[in-house]
């Protein structure tokens, strides 16, 4: 167990070094979503995202340099612990820095976009496959497929009842990439903690972003919530509470 610790300590530290890094790419990534979304261009956004990392005028907000910093240390030092060091370890980390990057993505600029949901779903199917994931590669296959069938239900019934998307595609996804890393066998603790993180997430934002459209802010997403934090937190919980309960 020492030797994890130590391991676990050292991939905090390389979040660390890599934390400004992946700031600066995330202000980049979100620039290119929002020109994208502006002029309708569809297909992925990574190669627009890096060019702009590249250029020497773009500005990262500070605290979020900080928090991208401190999220990605917890994460990978995090991930591998739970997952025991070796490739099982290397595994969660890298799943929990992908899904943390997500929740951060949604919390910024509310985009949660193809190319982080989708590489976070193969990995979760990849690593079921190879073993190193705590769940068989059935029980991820029906994991994610059960996950996706259940959100996607209630996205239409959403937006039929209150005429509008109330559940972006986006969190889709990111659920069903979540019911793939969680498998069909840990999906109720994974449903339970959604629930109770929604919840959370609801009365936070409420109270600490009034309804009211901000200065920039589009008139539309005044009523908007990041829930792909709550359903990132809610997988980071269910991991948890798999690894240390019989």
């Amino acid at each position: 167990m020492v030797p994890t610790l130590q391991q676990a300590v050292a991939a905090a530290l390389l979040g660390t070094l890599l934390g400004p890094a992946l700031a600066r790419f995330a202000t980049a990534q979100i620039a290119a979503l929002d020109s994208r979304a502006g002029s309708r261009q569809r297909g992925l956004e990574i190669g627009e995202a890096l060019q702009r990392c590249r250029a020497a005028g773009l500005a990262v907000p500070r605290h979020w340099c900080w928090t991208h910093t401190a999220v990605l240390a917890l994460a990978l030092g995090g991930g591998w612990l739970l997952g025991g060091g070796g490739a099982a370890g290397l595994y969660l980390a890298l799943a929990f820095a992908l899904a943390s990057f997500a929740a951060l993505l949604d919390l910024r600029a509310f985009w949660m976009p193809d190319s982080v949901t989708l590489p976070l779903f193969w990995l979760g199917l990849l690593g079921a496959a190879l073993g190193v994931a705590p769940v068989s590669p059935a029980d991820a296959v029906l994991g994610a497929a059960a996950a996706w069938m259940l959100t996607a239900s209630l996205q239409g019934l959403a937006r039929w009842r209150w005429e509008g998307p109330v559940l972006g595609d986006g969190d889709v996804r990111l659920l069903a990439a979540c019911g793939a890393l969680t498998g069909l066998s840990g999906l109720p603790r994974f449903v339970a903690l959604l629930v109770t993180a929604a919840v959370i997430l609801e009365l936070v934002w409420s109270w600490a972003h009034p309804r009211e459209p901000r200065q920039g802010q589009p008139s539309e997403q005044a009523d908007w919530l990041p829930f792909g934090a709550a359903i990132v937190a809610a997988w980071m919980g269910s991991m948890g509470l798999a690894a240390v309960l019989p």
